[in-house]
């Protein structure tokens, strides 16, 4: 008879379920999405068994976040719609990860305003909770909330104490996503800037985001990282007029993707790819590109890209003097521009009393 203490099986499954979280987190980050969720809904399921409330919750929002990698939004509410669920019935500790998936929920509908509230209550229980990954993971995405509502230096002020915590924990796959999302901002801000005719302020925004994507570029190595950083650098060279410069980038970006790849990711690339082309008149290369974007963006449900696609088909032909394709264009971008926003429309008048319940229910507990 064994003097050795056996391992009682209660504690093998506690320790797989913190196994399979650890890798459903880390596939995610890589955005292996599809393998992320198979590991993710094993991980709920040994965590329903084991009555582990806060692991659930947390295989949920990891779950929310592949969701929202691969474009399916409407899986991506759901989830975050079953982790609030949990946050509701469960006294949990780990609220912070429940949170941020909830996050991202309202983040892909546009609801933007209580996807920043669900992520400073996640940033305050992170800190709570002495979390610092999840709190860099939070601030992340608080930063791209607040890019969105166009408040650019609050959400680069996050994304710097939040590339600050991933290079301390030594996240080094997470300091060169945090730079590319600063790239991002840049970018994003050089947009708003073009909207209103400050065309000197929009190119300085675009070469402050180029020289973030080649920081990122230059840290670590992740395949799909790179490829969004490239693609990035396509399109800052794009709008800055530089296009035979684009057409190199976005070639160098697809050769990185794979056909398993995110369709976010790999249509865009192509999209851009289009845009440059035709600008260059290289009408039939141009064509050739935008259709296959449009072809595996068609794929995604209320998503921005097919409409996108279509007005850029428009324009091509509009340069090419196709009256008629032109029109035909813009009016399927018009249909599915009124549709895209009664759906999200849709689930934001179903989510806002869940968020706003929740919120209630806290302020009489504290």
């Amino acid at each position: 008879m064994t003097s050795a203490v056996r391992e009682s099986p209660e504690a093998h499954d506690a320790e797989l379920l913190r196994d399979s979280l650890k890798h459903a987190l880390h596939l995610a980050g890589a955005f292996e999405s599809r393998q992320a969720l198979k590991v993710a809904r094993d991980a709920q399921r040994l965590a329903r068994r084991l009555r582990d409330s806060r692991s659930e919750a947390q295989a949920l929002a990891i779950a929310t976040q592949c969701h929202y990698q691969r474009g399916d939004y409407v899986s991506a509410v759901a989830t975050g719609l079953d982790a609030c669920a949990t946050l509701d019935q469960e006294a949990l500790d780990g609220r912070a990860h429940v949170l941020h998936g909830v996050a991202l929920a309202f983040f892909t509908v546009q609801e933007f305003r209580r996807a920043e509230d669900a992520a400073r209550c996640a940033l305050e229980y992170a800190s709570l909770e002495h979390e610092s990954l999840l709190e860099a993971y939070v601030r992340s995405t608080l930063a791209m909330i607040l890019c969105e509502t166009g408040r650019f230096d609050e959400s680069l002020a996050h994304l710097r104490l939040a590339r600050a915590r991933f290079r301390k924990l030594g996240e080094e796959v997470h300091v060169k996503k945090s730079a590319s999302n600063a790239g991002h901002v840049w970018r994003k801000r050089g947009i708003a800037f073009a909207a209103a005719h400050e065309a000197a302020e929009a190119r300085r925004c675009w070469r402050h985001a180029t020289r973030f994507y080649r920081s990122a570029l230059g840290i670590g190595r992740s395949r799909l990282d790179d490829a969004i950083a490239l693609g990035c650098l396509g399109e800052c060279a794009n709008l800055l007029g530089h296009h035979e410069e684009a057409i190199d980038y976005l070639r160098t970006s697809a050769q990185r993707t794979g056909p398993r790849d995110t369709v976010l990711i790999v249509a865009n690339i192509d999209l851009r790819r289009g845009i440059a082309e035709r600008a260059l008149g290289r009408w039939a290369a141009a064509e050739r590109h935008l259709l296959r974007a449009l072809e595996a963006a068609d794929t995604l449900e209320h998503e921005e890209l097919p409409v996108e696609c279509r007005h850029e088909l428009a324009s091509l032909a509009h340069r090419r003097g196709d009256a008629q394709g032109e029109r035909r264009w813009r009016e399927e971008a018009r249909g599915m521009t009124h549709v895209r926003r009664a759906a999200l429309a849709g689930f934001r008048r179903q989510m806002r009393p869940l968020w706003d319940r929740f919120l209630r229910d806290r302020v009489e507990v504290a």
